[in-house]
């Protein structure tokens, strides 16, 4: 991030280290980013480079990460910002908020679809799977009626953040339970066996290893 030969490279590593940081020295060192745009040499931090810095912190449940999501929303007031920071509140971990937000996905019909793509991967944080395992089986029992008002793709990052974002036997059992309803069509079973495979393996491996790791 600091050191790449090229500002191209600085920005992919300083993209990837905001969505990965995860401990306390992690999360210190992106708020440093935000304090200190001059961090990353020759890399100056557009609005949407703060507010993916805000979302992760969101994400971790950094005590300063509200204050600075408000001061970046207020910094920020156009279309672009407000978008910016819609996604960012999906990253809230809490179980009343995150389920607001679902509500809003299923009945805001003034909702731009962008808005609740962009919010899917946040809301769906593997950090949060405790709280999302709990929404999980109404939002794929969605699936549906989502076919039915979306756009052809929606689904597929639907069903890629709700089902990616829990690793599980719990959340493998919903999955499983909904691949069996046979009032699911074809085309919406394929699509959820493709994202329920990666869940299976996941769940295998954890299963198999979790005692090894705990050493």
């Amino acid at each position: 991030m600091a050191g790449a030969p090229t500002v191209g490279a600085r920005i992919l590593a300083f993209r990837a280290y905001a969505a990965v940081a995860w401990s306390a020295q992690g999360q210190a060192r992106l708020k440093r980013l935000l304090e200190s745009p001059d961090t990353v040499p020759g890399v100056k931090l557009s609005s949407n480079d703060r507010f993916r810095i805000i979302r992760r912190l969101l994400v971790l449940d950094d005590p300063d990460a509200p204050a600075l999501l408000t001061r970046q929303s207020e910094a920020d007031t156009s279309d672009e910002g407000r978008r910016q920071a819609y996604a960012a509140r999906s990253a809230i971990a809490d179980a009343q908020s995150k389920q607001k937000l679902l509500n809003a996905f299923f009945t805001d019909s003034k909702l731009p679809e962008r808005w609740i793509e962009d919010s899917l991967p946040a809301f769906n944080a593997v950090e949060h799977e405790q709280i999302t395992l709990a929404l999980l089986e109404p939002a794929l029992s969605a699936l549906p009626e989502l076919k039915r008002t979306h756009k052809i793709f929606f689904v597929n990052d639907w069903l890629a953040a709700f089902v990616g974002g829990q690793r599980g036997a719990r959340a493998l059992q919903i999955v499983q339970r909904a691949l069996n309803d046979r009032g699911l069509s074809d085309d919406l079973r394929r699509k959820l066996a493709e994202v329920a495979d990666d869940l299976e393996r996941t769940v295998r491996i954890r299963a198999r290893y979790a005692k090894d790791f705990e050493k």
